[in-house]
């Protein structure tokens, strides 16, 4: 596989990765969230606090992130190239909103800013041109030919079929 090709499915690889995380941590928060509104007593009371607000008032906050996280996630995956930016807004959005809620959750809180952070590189380190290459931009990742990029290789998808190697002219050897 020539390195163009290996850089290319690093970076959908990634993304992917990134945006199955966002799905994982849009549903926690939403359910973290719907548990916030129903009962109030679920999560520890803390007094003193700069950003303290009302259990209901975090619950709200956390469902619309969740939710927010989720769809992007699903822009994502389905290769639009404008929701990668959104989801690495989201993603800090969704940081800062842990990060307030620390003394709630200390530990859970400290997981996701961890995970958010995992999406937010995986995300940024993805590079426009190799997801340009033979204009795949938009396209969902499944609608990419995979025998394009997998030159002398079998793909399983194609019950055994192979594309050659392209052959060397005598000036490469």
């Amino acid at each position: 596989m020539s390195g163009e090709n290996t850089a290319r499915g690093w970076s959908i690889g990634g993304m992917a990765l990134g945006a199955s995380l966002m799905l994982m941590i849009g549903a926690w928060q939403a359910l973290a969230g719907i548990a916030a509104i129903a009962e109030d007593d679920v999560f520890v009371q803390v007094e003193d606090y700069v950003f303290r607000f009302d259990l209901t008032t975090w619950g709200w906050i956390h469902l619309i992130v969740g939710v927010l996280v989720i769809a992007t996630a699903a822009f994502v995956l389905i290769g639009q190239s404008w929701a990668r930016w959104v989801a690495i807004g989201l993603a800090v959005v969704s940081a800062t909103a842990q990060f307030l809620w620390l003394p709630y959750q200390p530990a859970w809180s400290m997981v996701i800013i961890a995970i958010d952070v995992f999406v937010i590189w995986s995300l940024i380190q993805v590079e426009s041109d190799s997801l340009d290459t033979r204009g795949t931009r938009g396209t969902a990742w499944s609608e990419v030919d995979p025998q394009a990029t997998t030159a002398g290789h079998t793909n399983p998808r194609h019950a055994g079929a192979t594309t050659a190697a392209p052959e060397r002219t005598e000036s490469e050897a």
